[in-house]
């Protein structure tokens, strides 16, 4: 059984004290994972808005609302099997506590931890992104640098994902920074960007979602547009820092 997370390397042989350890003490950050094997875990993710979200957004009010009446920031549980190419997710936010207990669940059982929530099959099929592109395609797209960077070389808001992808790639955000790691660093940090920040957290969420082999989900699709759309503004005000 292998538990990884946002903050934590992958670990093998999982085991209930790790577990709650990581969820009480918070250690894991954002998301986490846990395999029985590698076509066939679950895995959870925070709902935090980003800087990229206004504050009048819907969805701000909403986890808000969801952290008022709980005390603990909404979380989205998935089960994702490999063999039957089908991904479920609970149908309701979760707490942190409900997620943890999710989790030591699915360490201990076979499929009980399934029963204690309503599971939708989610349609991945009109995602508006596309699969990221694969490592060999990465490699051969042309950098642009912040200052050559123009306003047509971005997406409109309409645009097709894959055009979105391309944008993401045009920046090498572990080259940039010297290592996936404080590439990692930068692209979770929650704060007035730079465009160079912004392009490293653009960057980040294509080899993120190409790494999970999975299509952002609606909670995430947003926040990539918006990301775009920061990048938008900097270059159009000339702010290639």
């Amino acid at each position: 059984m292998r538990f990884s997370s946002q903050k934590m390397p992958d670990i093998d042989n999982a085991s209930d004290a790790l577990i709650e350890r990581a969820f009480d003490g918070k250690a894991m950050g954002n998301f986490a994972h846990l395999w029985k094997s590698d076509d066939v875990f679950i895995q959870a993710s925070c709902r935090a808005p980003s800087n990229c979200v206004p504050p009048d957004d819907p969805l701000v009010k909403e986890i808000g609302e969801f952290i008022q009446r709980t005390g603990s920031e909404p979380w989205t549980l998935e089960h994702v099997d490999g063999v039957a190419r089908k991904e479920y997710r609970v149908e309701d936010d979760l707490t942190l506590e409900q997620v943890k207990t999710a989790f030591l669940e699915y360490l201990r059982s076979d499929g009980e931890w399934r029963q204690d929530h309503a599971w939708v099959e989610m349609d991945t099929r009109n995602n508006p992104f596309p699969n990221p592109m694969p490592d060999t395609a990465f490699e051969l797209i042309e950098a642009i640098p912040n200052d050559a960077l123009r306003n047509d070389h971005l997406p409109s808001p309409d645009a097709a994902g894959t055009e979105v992808w391309r944008l993401a790639n045009t920046f090498n955000g572990f080259k940039h920074w010297g290592s996936f790691e404080q590439c990692e660093e930068i692209a979770n940090q929650i704060r007035d960007s730079t465009l160079t920040e912004l392009r490293t957290c653009l960057f980040y969420e294509c080899r993120r979602w190409h790494y999970y082999g999975e299509l952002p989900d609606k909670h995430e699709s947003p926040y990539i547009r918006g990301l775009v759309e920061k990048i938008r503004e900097m270059v159009v005000a000339g702010r290639v820092e």
